[in-house]
Parts: structure tokens; sequence; C-alpha cells
């Protein structure tokens, strides 16, 4: 049996207030019958905790990966304003 291993990246990039709007279309490209059930996914979100919607595109993600039947390696993870330790401790779960 063969064993891969795939980083994705999702990012999210536009102002705070049309946040809420950007979500549903980022949706969009996940077919709702996608089955994802060999998928174990560890998804990372980084913010800003000033920000009252802090990391809710990783939150969203994760529970529609979920939804789709992925598989959680790892909890969720956010990290506030790019703190190292906490990218140093991502890091090392990851690699595991």
């Amino acid at each position: 049996m063969v064993s891969m291993r795939s980083i994705l990246v999702w990012s999210l990039l536009c102002a705070p207030l049309l946040l809420i709007h950007c979500l549903p279309a980022q949706f969009s490209t996940l077919p709702a019958d996608c089955d994802l059930q060999q998928l174990h996914i560890h998804v990372l979100g980084l913010g800003d905790r000033r920000y009252p919607h802090f990391c809710q595109f990783a939150k969203q993600l994760q529970t529609r990966l979920i939804a789709q039947g992925a598989q959680t390696s790892l909890p969720l993870m956010t990290v506030d304003n790019m703190q190292a330790t906490d990218i140093a401790q991502w890091q090392a779960r990851t690699a595991k």
C-alpha cells in the first residue's frame, strides 16, 4: 500500500469587513458530493486575535472538510500574529 502525505494551502486574502462575504465563495470550489474519507487533515489558522472573527476561515474550512468525510489527524491549531513559538509547535506536530 502506498502512503502519501499532502500539504494543501488555502489562503484567504480579503479585507476584514469582507470576510463574511468571501467565505462562501472559497468553499464553492469543493463539490458538495466530494468524498474525503481517505483524507487526514490538520488545519492551521493564522490570524490576529484583535479581529472578532479570529481564524474563522480555518474553523469553517475544517468543519466543511469533516462534513465531507475527512478525518482530523491533529486538532485545529490557530496562531495569533505569527507567534514564533506557536509556529515551531505546529512544525514539530506536522513533522511527526
